[in-house]
């Protein structure tokens, strides 16, 4: 086993004997709120959700181990108190017509690793291969799951696609640092050109009467020259 995969196999231990601990402590409160579920008629297991899932995925886990004590020790019967909380996650998480982050139980900025973990703890409990249990109602729930699950990567592979598209107009748009010196260096140029064309203006008068002044020198000249000859 490669170094990674020890030290990410370590770091999900290390998570599930915090995960552990802070159940032990709210364990006879969250029996309390699977008891009562059914009742109350909102997603009130929604911040306790991933425990109550390896609860009933993993029978034999820890979750399951400290749930199932904290039940007996308030009076509750194991089968119903599962079969409440199965009834619960059916009829608020897993309707029919609902988004998939409500399905997953989950905030649309949820990351996908994190949709992918509750995905699987869901399945634990519905997928018929992992149950044994081929009725109808627990297909469907992993039929929904499966929805879900692959209508969430979707959104999320477009969204990646939709900003690499943007990311490629963004530059296509922009031609680079070596375009910006040219253009730069061209409108020096017409600026230049514009200031010389003006100089030249102004000072075009002034050159065509010096030219007709020397003319008429050279011509005074020429005469003084014959009159002195003669």
């Amino acid at each position: 086993m490669s170094h990674g995969s020890q030290r990410r196999r370590k770091n999900v231990h290390r998570s599930e004997i915090a995960s552990a601990r802070s159940l032990q402590k709210n364990a006879a409160s969250l029996v309390e709120e699977i008891w009562f579920a059914p009742l109350r008629g909102h997603r009130c297991l929604e911040s306790h959700l991933d425990d109550v899932l390896l609860w009933l995925g993993e029978t034999r886990g820890r979750s399951a181990s400290i749930i199932d004590q904290a039940g007996a020790a308030s009076g509750y019967n194991r089968i119903e108190l599962r079969d409440k909380a199965l009834a619960h996650l059916d009829r608020v998480f897993l309707r029919y017509g609902s988004n998939p982050w409500e399905i997953l139980g989950l905030d649309s900025d949820a990351s996908i690793a994190m949709v992918k973990s509750r995905y699987r703890r869901f399945q634990k409990i519905f997928h018929p291969d992992r149950n044994g249990r081929g009725d109808g109602e627990f297909l469907h729930c992993s039929e929904q799951l499966n929805r879900a699950y692959s209508g969430i990567r979707k959104h999320r592979q477009n969204m990646k696609i939709s900003s690499v598209f943007l990311q490629q107009a963004e530059a296509e748009s922009w031609p680079g640092p070596a375009a910006d010196q040219v253009g730069q260096h061209f409108a020096a140029r017409c600026r230049q050109s514009k200031l010389m064309a003006g100089t030249r203006k102004r000072l075009g008068p002034s050159t065509q009467v010096r030219k007709q002044v020397f003319s008429v020198l050279i011509l005074v000249s020429a005469l003084m020259i014959l009159l002195l000859a003669a």
